[in-house]
């Protein structure tokens, strides 16, 4: 890189003044500065004269009350030749006439700024970002400690700098604090006592006393406020009150990488190809449920200029744990499966729409035999028993044999539909020779008018009912089992040709064995 690139602190500063564009308010400048400076200085008066004293404190009360101003500058001056006059202070001529003289428009601007700076901090961490009203310190973290896993403003490559005021018109001089050489801002560097950056722009006989204003300034003592979110925090026998700061160097940072216009363009334009199927070099990134916190909206600049940037929105990513995946365990010491909360589950809509249906029915006072009606509730029906079909196979990826533990307490009809590629001898037999099917059916009826009933006590069943729920539920059943039936032949006709061949195999081609 060229020399001629090569930015110093001197061209930034003077540059970004430059951009301020305030040649035309030097002169309001100068007076502010006096005026200041004369306010100091009269704030100091004393007088030993006991017959003096009331008075001097009137004038001081009536000086306090005034706006260090070019405008009430005549007042002030006329306050301060009272007081050399009674010798309530010293005369300060020599002062007042080195800053009438002072012409140099980056100095001035530069010590205008330096009456001001007490309203504003360089951040990371913004009190007004929590309440707009807030009067609590902002703070700058200096940490440097990073640890894996944990998401902070030290673990920021590049910590953008925030600068906090009490409202917009001081934007211009938190912008002066965040101007940076090679990383760190000016408000950093000032904050620690460094004169390196103003060398070359301030007189040198000004320099030691405007840095150490500057340090001062810039390391007021930490103050909280009624408005920010306190929390308790318990140490040994006692407690610490923790004032919790939003980290705007961090939500910047957020909001530069993943929310910036043309971040959000590019994001935008990677989509519109995925969702038209075409081969994109770039990768799409998914943000899914991100939320939007609102901070002083209407007036955004008022907080900070990094909030002013981000129009009043801090992004936060969905940062909820990991939906919790049930492990699938066989119903072991369930007396019937109909007591299953995942059965249950399954089947609840459509319970509660059958239920809704048949109340319709009887609050009409029509019958529900009607082929249209009779047809809908069938359909409900089929529904709920092919949600128990659901049920089964959910359990079938569960090890064949698990209801032979002897803690198994479900009834054997119900063992065998769940688990239905047992194959120990005895259950073999029950699974042929019993009636386990009518068995199921009875107590699918039964569980479904049990459901259907409810805590109201609204429907009661007939004959009539429990005939369509038990037909239902046998058709079903049995398609499902003579599938499962199918599908064991199959698999048992595989695994013989398999025998087969390998025996075939084997006779044909004879390995020898060397013993």
């Amino acid at each position: 890189m060229s020399s001629n690139n090569v930015k110093t602190w001197q061209t930034v500063i003077t540059d970004y003044i430059d951009e301020v564009n305030e040649q035309d308010k030097v002169e309001k400048m100068k007076g502010a500065i006096l005026a200041t400076k004369l306010f100091d200085h009269l704030m100091t008066a004393k007088t030993e004269d006991d017959n003096q004293t009331k008075d001097l404190q009137k004038q001081l009360n009536k000086l306090k009350k005034l706006s260090l101003n070019e405008r009430n500058l005549p007042k002030i001056k006329a306050l301060y030749q009272e007081f050399v006059k009674n010798g309530w202070i010293t005369s300060i001529d020599n002062t007042i006439n080195a800053i009438k003289k002072m012409s140099d428009y980056y100095s001035v601007w530069i010590n205008h700024a330096l009456l001001q700076i007490d309203y504003v901090t360089p951040a990371t961490h913004v009190a007004k970002l929590t309440h707009s009203s807030s009067g609590g310190s902002s703070i700058m973290d200096e940490i440097d400690d990073v640890q894996a896993g944990y998401l902070t403003t030290s673990a920021l490559p590049h910590v953008i700098y925030d600068g906090a005021y009490p409202n917009a018109s001081l934007s211009k001089i938190a912008k002066f604090l965040l101007l940076s050489v090679d990383g760190d801002p000016l408000g950093k560097l000032l904050k620690a006592g460094d004169s390196s950056p103003l060398k070359h722009i301030v007189a040198d006989d000004n320099l030691a006393q405007w840095t150490a204003t500057f340090k001062q300034k810039l390391n007021p003592r930490p103050k909280a406020d009624s408005l920010a979110k306190q929390v308790y925090f318990p140490v040994k026998d006692d407690y610490h009150l923790l004032v919790v700061l939003k980290p705007s160097s961090l939500i910047q940072a957020i909001y530069d990488t993943y929310f910036f216009k043309d971040v959000r363009k590019a994001r935008d334009k990677i989509y519109k190809q995925k969702e038209k199927e075409k081969y994109s070099s770039d990768i799409y990134q998914s943000l899914p449920n991100v939320a939007t916190l609102a901070t002083v909206m209407s007036q955004p600049q008022n907080v900070s200029v990094n909030n002013g940037s981000r129009g009043g929105n801090i992004r936060l990513f969905n940062s909820a744990p990991p939906v919790w995946q049930n492990q699938l365990k066989p119903p072991l010491h369930l007396k019937t499966m109909f007591n299953a909360r995942l059965l249950n589950r399954y089947a609840f809509d459509n319970i509660k729409q059958l239920r809704d249906l048949l109340l319709t029915f009887e609050k009409a006072e029509i019958s529900f035999k009607d082929p249209n009606r009779l047809k809908g509730v069938r359909n409900w029906v089929k529904a709920i028993a092919n949600n128990v079909i659901d049920y089964s196979q959910t359990l079938a990826i569960l090890p064949a044999g698990w209801s032979a533990n002897p803690e198994c307490q479900l009834p054997i009809e119900q063992q065998i539909f769940l688990d239905f590629d047992r194959q120990d001898a005895e259950f073999n037999n029950v699974k042929r020779q019993s009636d386990w099917q009518g068995k199921l059916v009875k107590g699918f009826v039964f569980w479904l008018n049990k459901s259907l009933t409810g805590k109201d006590n609204k429907f009661i069943s007939t004959n009539e009912h429990n005939r369509i729920w038990r037909d239902v539920f046998a058709d079903i059943l049995r398609d499902h089992i003579d599938m499962l039936k199918m599908t064991y032949d199959e698999q048992s006709v595989n695994l013989d040709s398999v025998i087969d061949s390998h025996t075939a195999d084997n006779t044909d081609n004879p390995k020898e064995t060397t013993v």
